[in-house]
């Protein structure tokens, strides 16, 4: 007499859903009879313990595991990318890109007058990977069917805009995700404003296992870096240049000529789990918010007779003595797509955004929260405008 079954939702099941694990005994009809849920994670630390009464149409018990092992996720893997190097990182199953773990189980019954608990009775896998289901195909969804695929819902054709930075400074990734469980071909072409072949190159990325995820970075200075490709990227202005992984998968990045207004881009993680970048190449408007916290003071001292003022200074009746400062952005893209505009909408959502300034990327958060999918049909072109935060705030002098 024993569990005689257990099973774990498959990976349809994102670990933003539910994940329900399912048990079967024989003996339910025992009195006070419960199903023991004991929660592992990759390291076999013990999450929880939980005890739950057979449904009461069928006798199996069911245990929602996905507010457990959520957090077990962690976002701090994006410090770990290399901006000089195109292979930029490969998230693990443990934490990053995925929880993997344990779901053992036992009965909790009672005989006569004496309560008998039997732990690990059975035991059952799981691996949930950090995706989220489309709006129309939850659980429908196949989440590894991105198999030797870009991971990604941006339209296949990119476009990078360069920028004039300093030669202390690199440029500003573009992060695009790859998931294959084998060695990755690449191939890479360099065109300029004529269409002619300036560089290109070819090689191979080694993979740590199966399923593995890649984050990677194709912008043209991991790239050039990446191969030792002697060309000067500024000739690049006015062309493109392609990126092409197992001869099947391409993504093509056009290269606008400079304008005066430069670029902005937003590195966010995808619906996918990995990092994608929205490129806004129109305009980009800083401004600044300043909270002020003040008291009230006597706007007179007396001195033999009352007085406003010492030698030419008003006192002052409201005293700020402190002062919270922030800053936003305004954003705006040039005329996106329909397509781009169902894949902009993971911006919207993200929970993890970056903006790169001077070398370093400071987090941002998204202002807009009501999202639009606008079609050309409709609206005709429309830029995409949102603001942002930077979640840096800075206090004043203070008095």
């Amino acid at each position: 007499m024993a569990i005689t079954s257990v099973s774990v939702d498959s990976v349809l099941a994102g670990i933003n859903d539910d994940v329900w694990v399912k048990a079967e005994s024989d003996i339910t009809g025992l009195t006070n009879f419960k199903y023991v849920f004991d929660v592992y994670d990759w390291n076999n630390n013990h999450l929880i313990r939980t005890k739950i009464f057979p449904d009461v149409n069928n006798g199996k018990g069911y245990f929602n595991i996905g507010p457990v092992i959520r957090n077990m996720l962690t976002f701090d893997w994006f410090s770990n990318i290399a901006l000089d190097d195109f292979t930029a990182y490969q998230p693990s199953i443990n934490g990053e890109i995925a929880v993997n773990g344990q779901v053992k189980v036992g009965e909790d019954y009672t005989v006569g007058i004496s309560g008998i608990t039997l732990l690990n009775q059975s035991t059952e896998t799981y691996l949930q990977y950090n995706f989220i289901s489309p709006l129309f195909k939850r659980r429908n969804f196949y989440y590894l069917e991105n198999f030797n695929k870009f991971m990604t819902n941006r339209p296949g054709y990119g476009t990078w805009v360069n920028r004039k930075l300093d030669d202390n400074d690199i440029y500003d990734p573009l992060f695009i995700g790859y998931q294959s469980s084998e060695n990755i071909s690449y191939k890479t072409k360099f065109y300029n404003a004529a269409g002619a072949l300036i560089a290109n190159a070819d090689g191979t990325i080694a993979n740590t296992g199966a399923n593995q995820m890649n984050q990677f970075n194709i912008n043209p200075q991991a790239l050039k870096t990446k191969d030792s490709l002697s060309f000067n990227i500024d000739d690049l202005e006015g062309g493109y240049y392609t990126v092409v992984f197992d001869d099947v998968n391409k993504f093509r990045v056009n290269v606008p000529c400079r304008k005066e207004s430069p670029s902005m881009s937003l590195h966010f993680m995808n619906s996918l789990g990995l990092f994608d970048t929205a490129v806004f190449d129109c305009t980009n408007k800083l401004s600044m918010n300043t909270v002020r916290k003040s008291y009230s003071s006597k706007e007179m001292r007396f001195n033999d007779l009352p007085s406003y003022f010492n030698g030419f200074t008003y006192y002052e009746n409201k005293v700020n003595y402190n002062q919270d400062i922030q800053w936003t952005y305004k954003l705006q893209m040039n005329f996106p797509t329909d397509d781009e505009w169902d894949w902009l909408a993971e911006l919207i959502y993200s929970p993890q955004i970056y903006v790169y300034m001077n070398n370093y990327f400071h987090p941002v958060t998204i202002k807009t929260t009501n999202y639009e999918y606008y079609k050309q049909h409709y609206t005709k072109l429309k830029t995409f405008e949102l603001e942002v935060e930077l979640n840096q705030n800075r206090k004043g002098v203070l008095r």
